[in-house]
């Protein structure tokens, strides 16, 4: 008990609540500035760049260590050893989480402890880079980011490997690399709202991989996940995006009967909505992940979606000429050198972006977002080439149609088309799913019968389509029979039709 450095007295063991503000006081609170936190479910520290997450495990080593040497004054005022041990840990850490909690609502990173507005901000290892001016401000636990580009700003950074990679892979069309640059600088300043996804298209060895590889790097390695789109479902792997800026998805193929449920979480996450995630042995996380998601496919994706609305979120790039074979093996090597340049050309799209509210749409792009679409929803194919729907100021009564005939005509387009049967509920849903403006109804019919139908929507060719569904049926029907007659347009007819 010489040295005054091992006479730390602590309140009563009994007083946890105590000892985690002298905790807090003793080592998290250089000067004015808090440096641990507890938010959404995890402790948060001050790293010097950025907040990172806290192992619990790592909370009470700490504890452990700052309890360890200390005393606490008994009813005579005398000093008695804290004598750390689990339960009295674990009442500490409890009162931790109290002590250094922030209501999940009021931080929403990154952002200022104290409120200061500065406007958009890009932690870089040297400093904060305010985008307004592109000026830096030193590093401070009051700005509460959880990453930080892990190499300097430096305004006069180029990039020349860069810029001859880009004309290399799109020679004489200056849009791709444009819309590219554009979504690398909202990656990098945690853009999300304007909630679209990159989808890199292209034959192997044709660049994707490297570009995939320069928006890890770019990032930072601790600040990307790359994970399998057949797991974006999983708890666990939701739980990796928490605090992320990029997620890599190397490979968007058909993924069999979870493409429906893998769909919607691709747009939940594109769309910043909420998300309630169970965690192991944490309590269950809530709110939006905010990372930017990037495909990567040598076809275009063929998730299922009968809005159509996940390939409305599609900003696809394409990359067209393969260098199989002539691959250079010191590129990558060489275009990671250049990270601080590739950042100032990604700051140029992002200031784009940020003026014109809308990332550069290559031509190719539109028309192969038309093509996913198709792909993403048969129902708004079949829509499209079948049926009418009721214009502003339409007669409803021209555009009233049973339900059953126009499940009786899909069915036929279905086979017609190699899509797998449905049934009727199914249908239905994604009908309404595909062509929101229909509604259920139920007008008598001949003899007052009501039937069930839906109202908003025709048949564009009623009679014929009608006709082709019934001689569809009929040679069905005849083929079970092992009979070789046709029947055409519903007639006996076997002449020369």
């Amino acid at each position: 008990m010489s040295d005054a450095h091992e006479q730390i007295i602590l309140p009563h063991p009994t007083l946890p609540r105590r000892v985690a503000q002298t905790f807090v006081a003793t080592r998290h609170t250089p000067g004015d500035a808090l440096t641990l936190l507890y938010w959404r479910g995890d402790f948060w520290s001050w790293s010097g760049s950025h907040w990172k997450r806290r192992d619990l495990g790592e909370i009470e080593a700490e504890l452990y260590e700052f309890t360890g040497d200390a005393f606490y004054a008994n009813r005579d005022d005398e000093p008695k050893q804290w004598a750390p041990n689990a339960r009295r840990i674990h009442d500490v850490v409890h009162a931790l989480k109290a002590v250094c909690r922030v209501p999940d609502a009021l931080l929403q990173p990154p952002c200022w402890l104290d409120e200061r507005s500065l406007g958009s901000i890009i932690p870089c290892r040297n400093g904060l880079l305010v985008l307004d001016g592109r000026t830096l401000l030193p590093h401070t636990p009051q700005f509460f980011n959880l990453h930080a580009l892990p190499y300097d700003y430096d305004p006069d950074a180029r990039c020349p490997v860069w810029d001859g990679f880009v004309q290399q892979l799109w020679p004489g069309d200056e849009e791709p690399a444009c819309a590219l640059e554009e979504f690398l600088g909202c990656i990098v300043a945690n853009k999300t709202d304007l909630h679209r996804i990159l989808v890199l298209v292209g034959p192997p060895r044709s660049g994707k991989s490297t570009i995939l590889k320069v928006i890890e790097n770019l990032v930072g390695l601790a600040n990307a996940v790359a994970i399998q789109l057949l797991k974006l479902t999983d708890d666990k792997t939701l739980s990796s995006l928490i605090g992320k800026s990029v997620c890599l998805i190397p490979d968007t193929r058909a993924t069999g009967g979870k493409m429906p449920e893998i769909a919607e979480v691709l747009l939940s996450i594109s769309g910043q909505d909420s998300f309630t995630i169970d965690r192991k042995y944490k309590d269950p996380w809530s709110g939006s992940l905010n990372a930017s998601i990037v495909t990567a496919s040598n076809e275009f994706p063929t998730l299922r979606d009968a809005s159509g609305a996940l390939p409305a979120r599609y900003l696809p790039i394409m990359t067209t000429e393969s260098f199989q074979g002539r691959e250079d093996r010191t590129l990558q090597p060489r275009l990671l050198a250049e990270l601080p340049g590739i950042l100032n050309r990604a700051l140029d799209g992002l200031a784009h972006v940020i003026k014109t509210g809308r990332f550069t749409e290559p031509r190719v792009s539109v028309e192969a977002v038309e093509d996913m679409a198709e792909m993403a929803s048969p129902m708004k194919r079949f829509a499209a080439e079948l049926l009418a729907v009721m214009p502003k100021g339409g007669d409803p009564a021209e555009y009233t149609t049973p339900v059953m005939d126009l499940f009786r005509v899909y069915r036929v387009w279905g086979r017609e088309n190699d899509e797998p049967p449905i049934s009727r509920e199914t249908f239905g849903q994604r009908l309404r799913a595909a062509v929101p403006t229909i509604r259920r109804s139920q007008p008598r019919g001949e003899g007052g019968k009501r039937i069930s139908s839906y109202a908003g929507v025709r048949l564009q060719h009623r009679e014929t389509a009608l006709a082709r569904a019934q001689r569809l049926a009929h040679d069905e029907m005849a083929q079970r029979a092992g009979s070789l007659r046709v029947i055409k347009g519903g007639s006996d007819d076997n002449s020369n039709a």
